[in-house]
Parts: structure tokens; sequence; C-alpha cells
């Protein structure tokens, strides 16, 4: 006799079974309905209620049953998650758990023991799908940050120090590239909500004042309204990007400038007696003696991007909308693991994966970016 989720999940270590019924077959004297606040905005006009909404049902000794679950036509029903071993035990079939009231000695909330899965857990994070989609929205924002980031901040490297350049105000501009890395991503992402927020963000306000608005149906008549950025999975997915570039370009322009600065100057001088010009020498000097610098950037941002959680988690719905496009393999843990069904096994499946993938893609950098020279005389 087999007891899987739904989708495949276990509640920590306990194989479970989830299924929904209506909240009628369900309650009976002495549960209570839970409930919780919930704040809603109305899109036209911008205005903020609360209002209190069934959050979840437990019996008389404070044990949880489920999460209620409001459907669209306003029917309620309640996700309930029973202890596959506790239901063996008691020698209960699937069908029995799901159709009479003998769940209620199964559930997971009444489980004191700790039942060892195995692998089912990795077996489960290497078939899911939803999980593959967050890896792939997290190198999709991490790219898009990163090779202007790289580009960008070498650039400005380079010209920051060309003494043949005089720039004046070097350190004042150091100083204001790497400010923003001072900040917190979390103060970050919620100044940009509401920077890009829908109808009067102050974005939306400039843009509407050039005419820049889109278009909404409303009586079967066009009409102008504000863009809602949040709701468009290439601007939601660029916001991100760029959040993160402009947090962390910083910190790479001053890790180039120290690269660049320990080069010898002697060998520039070598070039210039040579006849190199400025493009040559930046091309054969600069560029190959940054490697290792460049190296140790590039690992260590792919590092930081597969942890990506704070700016997509805040910015949206904190599941990654919208469609999920930009929930990152982190905000995907973090929704299994500590929201909804807190399956804190499979969060746990899910960090190895992130440990696995990251692991795996520092060392092909690490391999492919390697002087070939030096491992010759190895």
């Amino acid at each position: 006799m087999s007891f899987t989720d739904k989708k495949g999940f276990n509640t920590g270590l306990h194989g479970s079974i989830y299924f929904e019924r209506p909240i009628e077959e369900v309650m009976i004297d002495g549960d209570v309905i839970n409930e919780k606040e919930v704040r809603r905005v109305n899109k036209k006009t911008g205005e903020a209620t609360t209002e209190l909404v069934p959050d979840k049902l437990v019996d008389q000794d404070g044990k949880e049953i489920g999460k209620i679950i409001i459907k669209k036509n306003g029917k309620k029903f309640v996700g309930i998650r029973v202890c596959s071993h506790m239901c063996k035990n008691r020698g209960y079939k699937k069908a029995d758990v799901k159709t009479t009231d003998k769940f209620r000695s199964c559930l997971v909330s009444k489980c004191k023991g700790v039942h060892l899965i195995g692998g089912e857990n990795f077996v489960t994070l290497v078939k899911d799908k939803y999980f593959w989609g967050s890896v792939g929205n997290t190198f999709i924002m991490w790219l898009f940050n990163f090779a202007p980031q790289l580009g960008i901040a070498l650039l400005f490297a380079i010209w920051f120090t060309d003494p043949r350049m005089h720039l004046k105000g070097k350190n004042t501009f150091r100083a204001l590239f790497y400010m923003p890395n001072l900040l917190t991503a979390a103060s970050v992402a919620i100044l940009f909500k509401s920077l890009f927020g829908y109808p009067n963000g102050p974005i939306n306000q400039f843009l509407y004042g050039l005419g820049i608005h889109s278009w909404r149906l409303e009586d079967g008549k066009p009409v102008e309204d504000a863009i809602q950025f949040f709701r468009s999975i290439p601007w939601s997915r660029g916001i991100v990007s760029f959040i993160q570039w402009w947090l962390w370009c910083g910190q790479t322009l001053i890790m180039l400038m120290a690269g660049i600065t320990s080069i010898s100057p002697s060998l520039y001088e070598s070039a210039v007696v040579d006849g190199a010009n400025q493009g040559q020498q930046t091309f054969y000097i600069t560029l190959p003696l940054l490697r290792p610098m460049m190296l140790f950037i590039l690992i260590t941002s792919l590092i930081g991007g597969m942890q990506l959680f704070e700016i997509p988690f805040l910015l949206t719905d904190m599941r990654g909308g919208p469609a999920f496009s930009i929930r990152s393999m982190i905000v995907y843990m973090y929704n299994l693991a500590f929201q909804g069904t807190n399956t804190y096994g499979y969060g746990s499946a899910i960090a190895m994966g992130v440990f696995i993938i990251t692991m795996f893609l520092s060392m092909l950098i690490y391999f492919f970016m390697q002087d070939r020279s030096d491992m010759g005389r190895k």
C-alpha cells in the first residue's frame, strides 16, 4: 500500500497524504474556524481595506485539521494532510482516510514520531517541474544582471585607473557607485515596489505625465490606464535584474579596480615603447592579467545569484508572481518549507539541490577559466 502526496511531497520526515474535502463534510461539534486579516487594495482607487477571512480548521484540542480553501464558486474546502505511517499502523486504506472521519486520528499535526523516508524527496526533486522552472528563472535573472554588471564595471574600472585620462572626482564616483551595496536587499525591494507601484507609483506618474500609459477596456471602451509593471513577466524580471545590477555593480567595480592597480606599470611602459595603443594594452595586458580577479567575481556572483531571495520574494506576492516568473530556487524552497504545507523535508532537499547546482557550475567555471599554461606546467 503506497501513500503519497498529490504532488509527491513529504511533510518533514513524514510520508503524507493530501486531499481536500468540503468543509461541511469535515466539521463536527467542537471544531473551530480560525480567521486571519487580509489586506486588499482597490485597483481603481488605490484604497486599502482589511477583512477577516477563514484561515484554518482546528479541533477541540487545538490541533490543526487543515487549511481552509475558498474556490472560485465560493465553496469552502479543507486541505487535509495525514501521516501515512499512522494510517498504515491503524490498517486504514487510502479510500477510508479520504471519505470517512478516520483521518482525524492520523493528522500530521497529531503525529509525534519521526519517520525516515530515505531518498524519496530527492527522487521527487529530480522530477519536479516547478523546481526546474525556478532554476530557469534564477539563471535568467542572474545572467541579465551579471552580464551588464561586469561589462559596465570593467569599463569604468579601466577609465578610473588610467592616469592619462586625468579624471576629476574619481573617488567621489567610486563612492557613489559603491553606496547602493550598503543598503539591505529587503529595503531596496520595498522601495522599488513603491516606485513601480500601480496605479499611483512615482514611475507611473512620471510616465503618465509624458503621455506613456497602457490601455484597459471599461464597458467595452478603451480607457487610459497606468502600467501594471508587476503583471508583466518581462518587466518583473527586468526590474529584479536591474535592482541586482544596481546593488552589486559598485562592489564589482572596486574589485576590478583593485585588480588593475595590482598590475605592474612597467608592463604598460614596455607596451608603449613597443608602439601598443590603449586598446591593445587593454586586450593584451589588462584583461589577461585580470583573469584571477574575474574568476573570483564570477564565482562569487554565481553563488549569490543562486541564493537570490529577498528581492523576488518581496517585490510582488511573496510567491514569485506574475505566473511564478520571478520565483527563484530559494523562494520556491521558502514557499514549501515555511508557508502553507510546511514541507520541511522537501525544503531541505531543495537546499541540497541548490548547493549541488552551485558547486557543479563553480567547478565548471573554474576549469574553463583556469590558465592552460599553468595547468601544463603542473
